[in-house]
């Protein structure tokens, strides 16, 4: 028997899939498979330098919120994502998805690697960094879709950074301090 992957549930945003191959003594496997951008998408975070002696104090900037899967009742703080479309880039994606999420424009930004979202996940995840000390946001547009209107930016110092949530969040903070070393 080859490997055989089943669609046990499908959205117009995600699927809900099964790998098995026997042979390889792999049973049902069950992991969730971003459709609409084929399982690509990118991570952005944001930085500035506060304070006195100016690399010395730093905030990330991290979007408020609502996650359906973590918690209804409010709105948490969590890393500005974004699907890669047919024909874009990382890069390209990582640029648009932090002026849409913030308002700032920038093409000066830190690729910090990639990684696999969650252990039952498909989804890729292009890894980004930018430094946006010395710019002036512009008004945030957003996507259009409901969850993204609801959301708001929020800055957070290094302390507050490590108690969020977020996967994607702790991976790009551990990348961009070996970045900066």
């Amino acid at each position: 028997m080859a490997t055989e992957i089943k669609i046990l549930g499908d959205g117009p945003f995600l699927q809900l899939r099964s790998i098995e191959d026997l042979e390889k003594g792999i049973k049902p496997y069950f992991y969730k498979h971003v459709k609409k951008y084929d399982g690509k998408i990118v991570a952005v975070l944001p930085y500035r330098y506060t304070g006195f002696p100016l690399d010395f104090n730093k905030e990330f900037l991290l979007i408020k919120e609502m996650r359906p899967a973590w918690d209804m009742d409010r709105l948490i703080a969590a890393s500005l994502t974004g699907g890669i479309e047919k024909g874009s880039t990382p890069l390209e994606t990582a640029i648009k998805e932090l002026k849409e999420e913030t308002g700032y424009t920038s093409d000066k930004i830190e690729t910090l690697g990639q990684t696999f979202v969650a252990k039952a996940s498909d989804t890729l995840c292009w890894l980004f960094a930018v430094d946006v000390t010395d710019l002036v946001p512009e008004e945030i547009k957003g996507d259009g879709t409901g969850l993204e209107s609801m959301s708001e930016p929020i800055w957070v110092n290094e302390k507050a950074l490590l108690t969020v949530l977020d996967p994607l969040v702790a991976q790009m903070y551990l990348r961009f301090i070996n970045l900066k070393q």
